[in-house]
Formats: C-alpha cells, structure tokens, sequence
C-alpha cells in the first residue's frame, strides 16, 4: 500500500504484484486524482465531503463510493485510472447525492432545498422508468437490432463489426452498439446519458436514481456537447414515434439538464478559485414541483450508500438507507481493503 497526501486529502493505492504500476505511474494518478476529488469537494458541503481517495491495482467493478469505516471514500479501480478525472467525477458525484440525503435530514434552511432537490431526481428517474415499461417489448432476436424504440421496425445491419457481430449507422441509434451485451430492452431508453454512446466509457444510469444523477452529471462535466447531443437525438426519435406522448420525457430531461448545469456552474467558479461553494449552487436550482413525493422517495431509498464495517475481524457491506441490510465480504475483496483501510 503507497500512501500519500495532496491538498489535505488523503490517497491510498493498492498496487498487486507483478503490477505495471510503477512508482511514476502511482504518483500520477495519484495528483490527478486528488485534484478532481478537491475541486469536487469545493461542491459538497462541509462535514459530506470526500475524505480519501483510493486507487487499488483490482478489477475495474470496485470503483464506487463507500463509507469506509465511516470515512467518506471514492475508490477508482483498474483500468479506470486511465481516465482518472472522469471515474473520479462520477464516484464523487455519488457522494453528492449522499450529502444531499443527509442533509436533508436536517434542520437547516438549505435542507429543504436539498430534499427537493433530491425528490425531483427521483422524480424524473420515474418519469423515464414508466415512460420505459409502457412501451411494447422490444424485437431484439435480431443481433444488432439496437434501434431503441423501433421494435421490428429497427434498420438493416449496414456492417460488420470487428467481432463479427452486425452494426447499425448510430443516426439511426439511442445506443452505441458497443453496449449491446451489457444491456437489455428495458434499460435502453435511461441509457441514453451513458458516455459509451459517444465512445466513452459505460456506466449504468438506468440501476437507479442514483447513477441516473451521477452519469449525467459527470457526462455534463466532462463532455457537455456530447451528452446534449445523445439526450437531443433520443428526444428527437421519441417525439416522432410518440407524439402524443414524449412530452413527459423531454420535461424531465429538461429539468435533470437544468439540475446538472447548475452544479457545472459552481463547478466553473470553484475552478477559478473560490475556495467554497458548498451548498450555493442549490439556491440557484429553479423550484420543482414533484406530483408524487412518496414514488420520489421510494427510488431514493433505493439508491443506497453502502458502508463497509468490520465485526469480529470480518467484513461485511451495509447499506445506510436499510439497516436490515448486511452482507459479507468476498474473500478476495477483503484483503485489499484491509490493506487500505489502516
């Protein structure tokens, strides 16, 4: 374990052996990092923000935010740390929407506001889940049929991929068709947030309210043109084929555009040198009008913050939204979080 410090905070990696990390590489990854976890945390108010940042040798499926023993933890793992200011934005932006929950909770005059704003993700995230499960199930028999809400109707497969499997021209696509193995018919429509449509890595927006806010949050942070043009392109294809109905969609989407822009805003000014935003940026959301609040608050519960506790010299994942929740630690996942967690 190499630890260092930047910027007050605290960055941990787990370097396996044999390893192509080399010590260069380490102390790279490791300034970089942090300084996107520091300009993030300019955005979390204080007493929720990030307090280290680990970057073990693993599997790229360990990158996440955790509560680490109660230390508030982004991991970014593997092959992630080729794009290191991206996976950091998107683990930091889940400890975003932890702080808003918290601070929801409390009685201060930016608690409102953060619960309202948590709501209305919540809100839209069921908008676009029940918008998804009205429409007719779709033909995906067809390998390469990825034309999101086409059905039968979907295009020919034009070419070949390198992997032999058929491909569809992206103009007539929601998704890029790199995402085919790893999604099915009823997660298409959310996805259209996902950086893989632009070439990027995939994340999954539609798991969610959670990674519906943090995908498109970091999408809009590390390529805004990209994530509107993906976002226009679906709307678009929704509004020719349901024009009696896409309004729902494109009001969510414009209100979710509206939330995440906001915080871009802040973002810029914390970028060019006001130490402090904290919760500012919330007083510049427009307000929201939420027609259930109790289906809002049902998908935000859902988009638990898990926490990794020790009893008994034994590991195990909770979740802080249900304490009924406990599951031990894999093994193999148990020896290097011990290592970093010391």
């Amino acid at each position: 374990m190499r630890k260092s410090q930047h910027s007050g905070l605290v960055v941990k990696a787990y370097v396996k052996s044999p390893s192509t990390w080399t010590d260069a590489y380490v102390g790279e990854i490791s300034a970089e990092g942090a300084a996107e976890v520091v300009a993030m945390n300019k955005l979390i108010p204080q007493g929720y923000q990030v307090e280290e940042l680990w970057l073990p040798d693993i599997d790229s499926n360990h990158s996440a935010f955790r509560l680490v023993k109660g230390l508030r933890t982004v991991v970014v793992a593997g092959d992630d740390v080729q794009t290191i200011r991206q996976a950091v934005q998107h683990e930091a932006t889940h400890a975003l929407f932890h702080a808003l929950k918290e601070l929801s909770k409390g009685g201060e005059a930016e608690a409102a506001i953060a619960g309202c704003t948590l709501e209305k993700v919540g809100a839209i995230y069921g908008t676009l889940l029940g918008f998804r499960d009205s429409l007719k199930p779709l033909d995906v028999s067809t390998k390469g049929n990825l034309n999101v809400l086409g059905g039968n109707s979907a295009p020919k497969a034009s070419k070949t991929s390198q992997e032999g499997g058929p491909q569809i021209p992206y103009k007539d696509l929601v998704l890029n068709p790199s995402l085919e193995e790893e999604l099915v018919e009823k997660e298409y429509l959310l996805a259209m947030v996902s950086p893989a449509n632009w070439g990027e890595d995939t994340e999954h927006p539609w798991r969610d309210c959670g990674e519906l806010f943090a995908t498109t949050l970091s999408a809009y942070l590390s390529d805004e043109e990209q994530l509107a043009q993906s976002v226009k392109h679906t709307l678009a294809i929704l509004k020719e084929r349901y024009p009696d109905r896409h309004a729902c969609v494109e009001e969510a989407m414009d209100d979710l555009l509206h939330i995440v822009a906001t915080f871009k805003q802040g973002y810029v000014r914390a970028a060019e040198g006001e130490e402090e935003i904290g919760t500012d940026w919330l007083s510049k959301l427009r307000e929201f009008k939420v027609e259930d609040p109790t289906g809002a608050q049902k998908f935000i519960k859902q988009a638990a913050t898990i926490s990794l506790i020790e009893l008994d010299g034994v590991l195990y994942l909770t979740s802080v939204e249900d304490p009924e929740y406990t599951a031990k630690m894999a093994d193999d996942g148990a020896n290097w979080i011990r290592a970093l967690a010391k």
